[in-house]
């Protein structure tokens, strides 16, 4: 089963690409596991490429579904899929003209967010209908009389992704300005984005989730 748990911790990015890729590599005995054909496929994977490498989880997610269902529910709870598929669109840093891909999502959708890494490199979907961990942070955002938009401290509650923290405002991949031109006008493609996590938070005591809170707020006061 360290297989699995390993495959899993990937598609969840509990682990580094690089780190796994090591791994890979250091694990001859996975060609059995996995079968040749997509054997062939992992070691054949650039892992530079983080669309390719989105795309092989997607595989590797419905092979597992599929041949080992009752230990993924069992161990992780209920089985659902780590991500999101989403639209990208084209978007251009005003600050250094580079252009790039942004992930947005319809005109028409209520209760979602797509958040970004500090460094612009790594998105996130997170959906606050029935999510409890948005009923305890907007429970306790109450209590300082917060008045922007919850959104902003419902993304740096979220688990970091490659060491990165989360936010919201769109961030240049190549210099991280948040001066950047995107509309939904102009599609570049399909793919797929993690589902936020809220692992660390979740595992705080109430004080310390209360106190976590109240000192994201009075930075992103000061950051206004």
């Amino acid at each position: 089963m360290k297989f699995i748990i390993q495959l899993w911790l990937f598609i969840r990015q509990e682990i580094s690409t690089l780190a796994f890729e090591k791994w890979i590599y250091e694990t001859p005995e996975i060609e059995t596991f996995l079968g040749s054909e997509l054997y062939l496929k992992l070691i054949s994977l650039n892992f530079g490429d983080q669309e390719k490498v989105n795309a092989f989880k997607v595989e590797i997610w419905d092979w597992l579904s599929t041949h080992y269902p009752d230990f993924i529910e069992t161990t992780y709870g209920r089985l659902t899929t780590p991500w999101e598929p989403v639209r990208f669109f084209a978007a251009k840093c005003r600050s250094c003209n580079t252009e790039f891909d942004l992930p947005l999502l319809s005109d028409f959708s209520y209760g979602e967010s797509i958040f970004q890494s500090e460094l612009g490199n790594y998105f996130n979907y997170c959906c606050a209908i029935d999510n409890k961990v948005w009923d305890i942070v907007s429970g306790l955002i109450h209590e300082f009389y917060w008045d922007g938009d919850y959104w902003f401290i419902f993304a740096a509650c979220a688990d970091r992704v490659h060491s990165q923290n989360m936010g919201l405002l769109p961030r240049c991949p190549h210099c991280q300005s948040h001066s950047v031109d995107y509309s939904n006008k102009t599609p570049t493609r399909d793919g797929h984005i993690h589902v936020a996590s809220f692992r660390t938070f979740m595992n705080l005591a109430p004080a310390e989730q209360l106190s976590f809170i109240k000192k994201t707020c009075a930075l992103t006061r000061l950051s206004d």
